[in-house]
């Protein structure tokens, strides 16, 4: 027998032995994981349900014609939109609304679109840091 014929002959003796083990073996899995109790209080999990969450769409495309970025942001509220061409028609709008909610958690939810550029996203988020609003970036922006 030649060497290849015996290396194929040796691997298949290993995988039924293998197989054997495991069709012998007891696998029984008989563990219970057990969760940690909320920490939070029932009045904490209240004041998450009155939070007030402001989504933010981020649309953003180049310029091919001068090389700018050409920004927008939209809220929707219901069947309405409020649409901002610059940050600071943004941050006047989130002020008042927050101002408006007092008391109550505000949060801020960018939403960018898959076209979007990530400067107008970075620059929602430094105003949102800058405004003490909490914030959170959509999850599928970064499962690109």
């Amino acid at each position: 027998m030649n060497k290849s014929g015996m290396i194929i002959r040796l691997i298949d003796v290993v995988l039924i032995l293998l197989f054997g083990f495991i069709k012998i073996s007891e696998i029984v899995f008989y563990s219970q994981i057990k969760l940690p109790a909320s920490e939070q209080s029932t009045e904490q999990q209240k004041d998450d349900k009155d939070q007030i969450i402001v989504t933010v769409q981020v649309y953003s495309k180049l310029n091919k014609n001068n090389g700018t970025v050409i920004m927008k942001f939209v809220i929707p509220e219901g069947k309405e939109e409020h649409k901002f061409v610059g940050l600071m028609d943004l941050e006047d709008y989130l002020v008042t609304r927050a101002e408006k909610n007092k008391g109550k958690p505000f949060l801020v939810l960018c939403d960018p679109i898959m076209e979007s550029r990530f400067q107008p996203t970075s620059d929602v988020r430094v105003l949102c840091k800058n405004t003490n609003f909490e914030k959170s970036i959509h999850q599928l922006y970064f499962s690109r």
